[in-house]
């Protein structure tokens, strides 16, 4: 009998994860770090470590958390599998056209030539937004895993969205830090024509679906994740992340492609903390608003490449360092204010 298909899982409608919240809004900030390059001195020992392992954390646990959360909703209701993913995409449809609208004044004057042709001027346009869409490639990402795990989900076969999430996160490995491994060979050949059609291949197809599909399944055993020991996932987590130290060594100084952020170990160490954060929900933070950290996550996340850009524009000279307390500082008070005045058009954006 097929296991994942056919389990149970213990829906509970008060379920709230606020380690997971607590757990976003470290990461909006890890993204922040490395967006505004405090981080990225590949020539630094310690910044490529600190990078590496530490704040490429970030995108993995996105992505999972949200798996997990849309297989919560699946598991509580089966039948309402089409009004959630379609619910969920609108949802995500309206920040992600939103924001690259925000975006494309930058995008027009810095990254894109006009040779005289405005047809192809405005086709470059839309394929940098669709398939690059800088930090807005995690949006359209999650739209495409959903589209994806739907079909599974529907056709009742996420054993083989598990075995088509290897073979294209396995692409995306490939595509991203471990280039250097196809050089010169005809996988190469592939790779960079995948590469040519979507600019990279961090995108829904290869690292979005295989992520998602991971927290999905981590849905499907949430009832077995209790049993675990805090000692073992704990244990676990070390374990990983000594692997994860070996493979950023292993790949350092090597040719890679986009930005050497796709890698083996970070998809447990990502888990295990979402594993980590589901076993222990029932920590309550007194004083800390978990909900408003979740709401200032998705905030952070959107507005701080907007921040950095346009201050960039103001003052090309700024520090790293620089930029990061402003892209926080401001992210964060807007945001504040923002959610303060609770308009529902306003909230679609930010929240």
């Amino acid at each position: 009998m097929n296991t994942i298909n056919s389990k149970k899982e213990i829906f509970n409608k008060n379920d709230k994860f606020e380690l997971i919240d607590v757990m976003k809004f470290i990461c909006a900030i890890f993204i922040v770090g490395i967006h505004s390059g405090i981080v990225s001195n590949e020539n630094s020992s310690i910044q490529w470590y600190i990078e590496n392992i530490i704040f490429r954390i970030a995108v993995p646990f996105f992505f999972i958390a949200s798996g997990f959360l849309f297989g919560k909703k699946y598991l509580k209701d089966k039948n309402r599998l089409k009004e959630n993913s379609i619910k969920q995409v609108k949802r995500l449809l309206i920040p992600f056209i939103f924001w690259s609208l925000i975006l494309l004044p930058y995008v027009i004057i810095t990254e894109i030539k006009f040779d005289g042709n405005i047809v192809l001027f405005a086709l470059k346009i839309l394929r940098l937004n669709l398939f690059n869409g800088y930090h807005i490639w995690f949006v359209l990402a999650l739209i495409v895993a959903i589209c994806i795990d739907y079909i599974f989900l529907k056709k009742n076969k996420m054993k083989l969205a598990i075995f088509f999430s290897i073979i294209l996160y396995s692409i995306a490995l490939l595509g991203n830090s471990y280039y250097f491994l196809i050089e010169g060979t005809q996988i190469q050949y592939i790779i960079d024509i995948i590469i040519k059609i979507f600019t990279m291949v961090r995108n829904g197809i290869f690292v979005g679906f295989p992520l998602f599909t991971v927290g999905i399944c981590v849905a499907f055993y949430e009832n077995k994740i209790y049993r675990i020991s805090n000692t073992k996932l704990y244990i676990l987590l070390i374990f990983f992340i000594l692997t994860q130290i070996l493979e950023v060594t292993f790949i350092r100084g090597k040719n890679y492609k986009d930005d050497h952020s796709i890698f083996v170990s970070i998809i447990f160490i990502a888990t295990i903390l979402l594993i980590i954060c589901i076993k222990n929900k029932n920590i309550r933070f007194k004083r800390i608003n978990t909900t408003l950290l979740r709401n200032l996550s998705t905030g952070i996340y959107y507005m701080h490449i907007p921040v950095k850009w346009y201050v960039s524009l103001l003052i090309p000279s700024m520090g790293d360092w620089s930029i990061f307390l402003i892209m926080i500082f401001v992210t964060i008070i807007a945001n504040i204010i923002l959610l303060r005045i609770n308009n529902k058009y306003i909230n679609l954006l930010i929240k």
